[in-house]
């Protein structure tokens, strides 16, 4: 019979339990160790992943024509600017009109225009040429009347009065707008003319009969044909 509590002789103790195992597993590496490796492989596969893109959309952009302003650029630019752009030939590519030079003038041009013998004017020669009689190149015509002003014949435009001398181009706009063919002369009348030649002239009237015959005075300016 046996004792509780005493071992019986004979009989075989039991055998020791096993050591708990060491928080580093059988390879005996520390237990932080394993929460970095866990923690750097997803991070590293992240970071690999925003090369990727990053390489993929560089090489869009070069691809799409080089570089891209900023927003500064942008705005600093004429077009965002609203600042016209100026192509060549002229503003916005518009050719400049051609200038005409002055072919005499200003010059005093004195005409006698008396009763049976008119006096008619060659605006195309150099000097202008003053005659009794009329010639081919004739362009104005000096008639006096009886009882009214000395009036003027050829293809003329009246100014108005106390207009300022006007350029070659705007004799030419008075022209096609409003062309005469004859005009009463007094001091201070200014008319524009057209010559045989396709010439432009501006005469004004420095002093004319009240009426009747006698000498008309004008300052003249003739201007050559644009090149």
């Amino acid at each position: 019979m046996s004792t509780p509590g005493i071992p019986q002789h004979g009989a075989m103790p039991p055998p020791p339990s096993s050591p708990p195992p060491s928080p580093g597993g059988s390879s005996g590496q520390p237990a932080w160790a394993w929460w970095v490796i866990g923690i750097a492989i997803p991070l590293l596969g992240t970071v690999a992943t925003l090369l990727t893109v990053l390489s993929n959309n560089s090489d869009d952009d070069s691809g799409a024509g080089g570089a891209i302003s900023s927003p500064a650029t942008q705005q600093n630019s004429p077009a965002a600017s609203g600042t016209p752009v100026e192509e060549p030939g002229g503003q916005n590519g518009a050719s400049a009109a051609p200038t005409a030079s002055v072919r005499f003038g200003p010059g005093d041009l004195v005409v006698n225009s008396t009763y049976g013998a008119s006096g008619y004017v060659d605006l195309d020669s150099v000097p202008l040429l003053v005659t009794g009689r009329s010639t081919d190149g004739s362009d104005l015509a000096f008639d006096p009347t009886g009882s009214e002003p000395v009036d003027v014949e050829g293809q003329i435009a009246p100014l108005p009065a106390g207009a300022s001398e006007p350029s070659e181009a705007e004799c030419v706009t008075q022209l096609q707008k409003n062309e005469l063919s004859e005009l009463d002369l007094a001091r201070d009348v200014a008319f524009c003319v057209q010559t045989g030649e396709g010439r432009t002239a501006y005469l004004r009237v420095i002093s004319a009969p009240v009426e009747g015959e006698g000498k008309v005075r004008l300052k003249a300016t003739v201007w050559d044909l644009p090149q």
